[in-house]
């Protein structure tokens, strides 16, 4: 398992890279909370402070490919120094707008433009992958690196908005995220690999850019069901733990699920597969779809922390194949907008199901339990019956 990461991790010119986009995607995993908590600072109403929240995730949700787009179009660097920019401009304008009593809509309109410049570091990081290791078994592991790095994010970035507003206040938690998300993004933009990285040569371009491939399409798909599940599973867990003395139960819950998804992904990366990618991504949903069915199950906490381990067993496995997959089908000149493609159908699928298991689990906690185990399932559904789609792609030995 240390041969396979050490030699990714020595190739010459990625550890600059790699450590920048660790540092300028934090705000991704801190970002929402530290809106939610300033916006609810300054208005007093959690109501409120969501609405803020889901602009944010609107922003980023059609932000991501247009950035992706321009990234295959004009190179990495122009785009990632314009938009750490402008997004680290974005928090400190929330900070003013804030610490200004501005009303819900200009919140709302600063935090949707936070969202929609987020450099595009994740998608960057896995076009300097594709690049040097091209059809090299290697990728497979750096694609599951990629994974596991979006686990750590997800894990330390709340884990920060909540250390520095405890310490200090939501306002110095906005503007410790500026600090990085500009770090990050004119540090990855610095860096040798990320100045001399060119897409694929388009030929002609299409004015649909990646989704005019069936591959591609069927991806989002199953994103997108993966994120209703995922989403609603989010919103189940808080009732669940209101349910059971505290909402703030959630958090940990979530953790959990998380770091068995990291482990999962080590494992998964860890080792070479002579399997068509292709199977892998049905085989892997279908392991994720199975992790959920049993929630449904839990009277406690105690009985739901062990079964959040299984429903995170199949998240970065998930996550790395496809990458692999959209890396391979994405038409040439267009890999990097199919990358952003792939996170905006997840965002739309999780806010489609948060608002879906908002509304169930007024009735039944349980039945939100069902309404993200049938999300994965569809997930799960979709990848199966692509197949014969996805395995037009090449077997290259990863």
């Amino acid at each position: 398992m240390a041969g396979a990461y050490g030699n990714l991790l020595r190739a010459p010119g990625m550890r600059g890279p790699l450590v920048a986009s660790i540092v300028g995607r934090l705000p991704i995993g801190a970002g929402t909370l530290t809106i939610l908590l300033l916006v609810h600072a300054a208005t007093g109403s959690f109501a409120d402070a969501g609405v803020a929240g889901a602009f944010m995730a609107a922003g980023m949700a059609i932000g991501l490919p247009q950035l992706g787009r321009l990234v295959d179009r004009t190179g990495q660097t122009r785009v990632l120094v314009a938009s750490g920019l402008l997004q680290a401009a974005a928090f400190v304008g929330l900070v003013a707008l804030a610490e200004a009593d501005a009303p819900l809509g200009a919140l709302c309109a600063g935090a949707f433009a936070a969202g929609l410049v987020g450099p595009p570091l994740g998608l960057c990081m896995r076009g300097l992958w594709a690049q040097r290791l091209a059809d090299r078994p290697e990728l497979q592991s750096a694609f599951a690196i990629e994974s596991v790095i979006v686990e750590l994010v997800f894990i330390c970035g709340p884990l920060l908005a909540g250390g520095l507003t405890a310490a200090f206040s939501p306002s110095v938690a906005m503007l410790g995220l500026a600090g990085l998300v500009l770090a990050g993004a004119l540090g990855f933009a610095a860096t040798e690999a990320s100045r001399t990285w060119r897409g694929r040569d388009p030929g002609r371009r299409h004015w649909a850019g990646p989704l005019r491939s069936p591959g591609i399409c069927a991806i989002a798909l199953a994103s997108a069901a993966f994120g209703v599940g995922q989403g609603a599973l989010e919103v189940t867990l808080t009732a669940f733990g209101g349910a059971h003395g505290s909402t703030a139960i959630a958090g940990p819950l979530l953790s959990i699920q998380a770091a068995a998804s990291l482990v999962a992904g080590v494992l998964y990366g860890s080792r070479t597969w002579r399997s068509n990618p292709a199977d892998r991504f049905a085989a892997m949903n279908a392991l994720l779809a199975i992790g959920f069915a049993p929630l449904a199950l839990a009277s406690s906490v105690a009985g739901l922390a062990p079964l959040m381990v299984l429903a995170g067993l199949g998240l970065a496995p998930v996550t790395s194949t496809l990458y692999l997959l959209t890396d391979r089908l994405a038409p040439a000149g267009t890999s990097t907008e199919a990358f952003g493609w792939t996170i905006t159908a997840t965002v739309v699928g999780s806010a489609a199901g948060s608002a879906l298991g908002g509304a169930v689990v007024e009735g039944s906690v349980r039945g939100g339990f069902l309404l993200a185990f049938g999300g994965v399932c569809a997930s799960a559904l979709a990848a199966g019956l692509a197949r014969p789609v996805l395995r037009s792609v090449p077997e290259r030995g990863v």
